[in-house]
């Protein structure tokens, strides 16, 4: 462990200006999802939608929608072609109305537009300082709708001089490279970008027998903490969930006991207002006062998006949103030494399959951003609490992001690292602390060489690089298109079946696969295979679209043949390594790492952790394990950071 360190990150707004383009954007490229009049003379060419109570086409270019309804966004997108969306309906004063039109619409509006490229920005324009955390969790869902489909680019965009509004969405729309999450205030430009935080004191600030309230308190990190509190500061504790009490819950009560604290369990659902003002009124009967929140309650369940359901945002939601607004109203009167969120790095950096919990903590961090004494907390994996993994992932995780699950005393200190910095959004990564840094796109810590220092090592490797023996691909014996065409086409239909549970006599190559019900494992089992073994990398979620085994080869015979034949020791490839590089498409960097959760119903605050899926340790295979560091070295920061997002690789960021 004493190679092991903490890594504290935070996202913070920085200024970034944006210089103008002369290029028009043509308005009939354009659909507006429109909040009253806002821009419409700027955008009299363009496409409007406006809220309606039911589908209605006034004409070729004015539109109503129920934004509650899924069909009539399809129906929208039957009748529109448009290469820009602009959003801005996320208006409301209830908080039920404001996640309605923002998270629950953009669901069905990603649904009805996954086939079509488009330049999405969710817009801001009610002219505040700060923007609801309902619109700012949209960064979260968006990142992660880029993660699932390649075909979109998301941003928010809050704007608060709405009399440029129109010259900066130009501009925004024209950015090659669009930033997540942008903000025009006070003439300036600011995006949100992760800064490294300095360590800052970790000393523990707890009242002896002070009384704490940690809500999803019997599970994961939530009972870690009540653990804690018990024994180091003989502390009242008041956990709750939304589960009942049961034997199970009455062993870990009496568990707090015998550690000092004195602990009660009420079952509440806090998403519900009047639930919670009964559920306080019988702790503060109990104990009187209350001193520190922990609010770790939450729940997950992973699909795509074109998988995801009203049903699974209404699982997902409630405890991160209302709960969290429903237990902060409550205790505004309580003087609290500390309100603490556990979030996840979901909410940073989205995550595949997590479209509505990387939202959910995306509207954390800004619920603490805008409240003060409020901390949000995103976490990697830990040792001893929530869901673990083997020790082949683990390694697997430290040679290809540097991490290695967190051990409690080292969580204890980066919590206590959170609220001693006053950081209101604060992340925390553990294990080999320049790889993570760099990984995370942070700069390192040590001075950086002179230029002509960097010159000599940059002439230095081109030598050698250019020095290396040629790498020829074996020949081994003829086979003909058809026969690869074959082989291809059997492996990859023997995974559809391994995946599904059935028979490959089942499968019929020209039935669309996601008819058979495809999830996001069976997804990535596959595409994992492609990777591993031809280095052809696609989304998984791909699999789920109108595409046909036989339909699949034939896409990859048109995109990746050259990878294929290379693998079958069809042609003969000669070329120095650094050729390779230099021939290599660019590809896209990618968010730093991610969670990867198997397929699961949604647990409970107790949860029972599904197994983890074994398809990614199929990765090093063919390399021995003394092997893994040097050839994670062979490749780029861009490549390693496109295997991380193609594998999924498991980080466990929150531990419920």
């Amino acid at each position: 462990m004493s190679n092991y360190e903490s890594v504290y990150f935070s996202f913070d707004w920085q200024e970034k200006p944006l210089g103008k383009s002369d290029k028009k954007i043509k308005q009939s490229e354009i659909l507006f999802f429109q909040q009253g009049e806002e821009l419409s003379k700027e955008l009299s060419e363009a496409t409007i939608v406006k809220i309606g109570k039911t589908y209605k086409k006034i004409d070729k270019r004015h539109f109503e929608i129920n934004p509650t309804k899924p069909e009539e966004y399809e129906k929208l997108f039957q009748e529109v072609e448009a290469k820009y969306l602009l959003y801005n309906w996320c208006y409301g004063i209830k908080l039920s109305t404001l996640l309605n039109r923002s998270v629950y619409s953009s669901l069905y509006l990603f649904k009805a537009l996954y086939k079509k490229e488009a330049r999405i920005i969710f817009l801001d324009m009610k002219g505040e300082e700060t923007s609801h955390p309902a619109f700012s969790g949209l960064s979260g869902a968006g990142k992660t709708i880029e993660m699932e489909s390649r075909r979109h680019k998301c941003s928010t965009l809050a704007i608060s001089d709405t009399k440029e509004a129109w010259s900066i969405i130009q501009n925004e729309l024209q950015e090659k490279k669009a930033d997540a999450e942008i903000k025009y205030q006070n003439g300036k430009r600011w995006v949100r970008a992760i800064a490294e935080k300095v360590s800052p004191k970790t000393e523990a600030k707890l009242k002896n027998k002070g009384t704490y309230l940690i809500t999803g308190g019997m599970g994961g990190l939530g009972y870690i903490f009540a653990e804690y509190l018990a024994k180091e500061a003989s502390a009242r504790l008041i956990l709750t969930g939304r589960t009942k009490e049961n034997d199970s819950i009455k062993e870990k009560l009496k568990k707090l006991e015998e550690l000092g604290g004195k602990a009660i369990y009420i079952s509440t659902d806090l998403a519900k207002e009047k639930e919670t003002k009964v559920f306080l009124e019988k702790a503060l009967k109990k104990f009187k006062k209350i001193d520190g929140v922990i609010h770790s309650a939450g729940v997950n369940a992973d699909n795509f998006v074109l998988k995801k359901s009203k049903e699974d945002l209404n699982q997902v939601l409630p405890s991160k949103t209302h709960g969290l607004v429903n237990i902060h109203k409550e205790l505004k009167k309580q003087k609290l030494d500390f309100f603490v969120l556990f979030s996840s790095g979901a909410g940073c950096f989205g995550n595949t399959g997590q479209f509505d919990y990387s939202y959910a903590n995306a509207f954390m961090d800004a619920f603490a951003e805008q409240n003060e004494g409020v901390y949000s907390i995103n976490w990697p994996l830990w040792r001893e609490g929530g869901m673990q993994v083997d020790q082949e992932t683990e390694k697997l995780m430290e040679n290809m992001m540097g991490t290695v699950a967190m051990d409690t005393p080292t969580g204890i200190d980066a919590f206590w690292a959170a609220l001693n910095g006053e950081y209101s959004n604060f992340g925390v990564m553990f294990g080999r602390a320049e790889k993570m840094r760099s990984r995370l796109g942070l700069e390192k810590k040590e001075e950086i060489s002179s230029a002509a220092e960097k010159a000599g090592k940059a002439e230095k490797a081109e030598k050698t690089e250019k020095n290396k023996p040629a790498k020829q691909t074996k020949k081994t014996k003829a086979l003909s298109e058809e026969d690869i065409k074959k082989d291809l086409s059997e492996k990859i239909g023997e995974l559809v079946a391994k995946a599904l549970d059935v028979d490959i006599s089942e499968i019929d190559s020209e039935a669309e696969i996601n008819s058979y019900g495809l999830d996001l494992h069976g997804a990535t089992t596959i595409t994992d295979f492609l990777d591993h073994q031809y280095t052809i990398q696609i989304s998984p979620n791909l699999l789920l679209q109108d595409l046909s085994l036989n339909s699949l080869i034939e896409l990859l015979q048109e995109n990746h043949w050259q990878e294929i034949t290379e693998h079958y020791g069809v042609t003969l490839v000669t070329e120095t390594s650094s050729e390779k590089k230099e021939n290599k498409p660019e590809k896209p960097s990618v968010s730093p790492p991610v969670e990867y959760k198997e397929m699961e119903e949604p647990k409970s605050e107790e949860g029972e952790k599904p197994p983890l899926s074994s398809e990614l340790h199929k990765l090093m295979e063919e390399t021995p394990e003394d092997d893994w560091d040097a050839a994670i070295e062979e490749l780029s920061q861009d490549e390693v950071g496109q295997l991380i997002e193609e594998l999924k690789i498991i980080v466990e960021l929150e531990n419920v």
